[in-house]
């Protein structure tokens, strides 16, 4: 909850003009009892960081998605499930790019860490594609990286599809071509 909140004073105020006191007022906190949680704003904003690294974890290794035998029907559950989780934080996608550079060194390792067990992850279904022949590719984790940054895109830089497309086409285009890049 204190993720969630701090995360809408960030995206509103600015990392750098939110206080402490203005995500006490959000999450109706007293500054005291925020202290039991927290020792200073970095430490909020690496709860920000978790809370949308877990979504993707989640959503990883949700039943709908580990329990497809089909590696292609799998994967167009991934990458429609990867669009939504960046349509919804897409604030908070674009607050973590910002503020990376913000983050202590040891947290900024641990996201990276994490980061990298999502592409791993990914890579893990596009081996399982590959072993029974549905996909091509010669770098899977490589190419879990890039369907991640790719569909980080629609945060990054979706702006440059809205006034040409609908959200829908957008999805779509973007399915095709990572399923093209996948089959080869």
């Amino acid at each position: 909850m204190i993720a969630k909140k701090a995360a809408s004073v960030f995206i509103k105020k600015g990392y750098e003009n939110t206080t402490i006191r203005d995500i006490a007022k959000a999450t109706g906190l007293a500054m005291g009892n925020l202290y039991d949680y927290i020792q200073k704003k970095e430490d909020i904003l690496c709860l920000v960081f978790d809370l949308y690294h877990q979504v993707v974890e989640d959503s990883l290794m949700r039943p709908e998605i580990t329990s497809i035998g089909d590696p292609i029907e799998q994967m167009q559950a991934i990458i429609k499930m990867g669009q939504s989780n960046v349509r919804k934080y897409r604030d908070e996608i674009m607050l973590m790019y910002r503020l990376s550079h913000l983050l202590p060194p040891a947290y900024l390792k641990r996201v990276l860490v994490r980061e990298r067990g999502h592409i791993r992850q990914m890579e893990t279904y596009i081996k399982n594609g590959i072993k029974k022949g549905a996909f091509k590719v010669k770098d899977p984790y490589f190419t879990a990286s890039m369907l991640f940054t790719l569909q980080a895109s629609l945060a990054t830089r979706g702006w440059t599809f809205e006034r040409k497309h609908s959200k829908k086409k957008v999805d779509n285009l973007m399915s095709d071509v990572i399923m093209k890049s996948l089959l080869g």
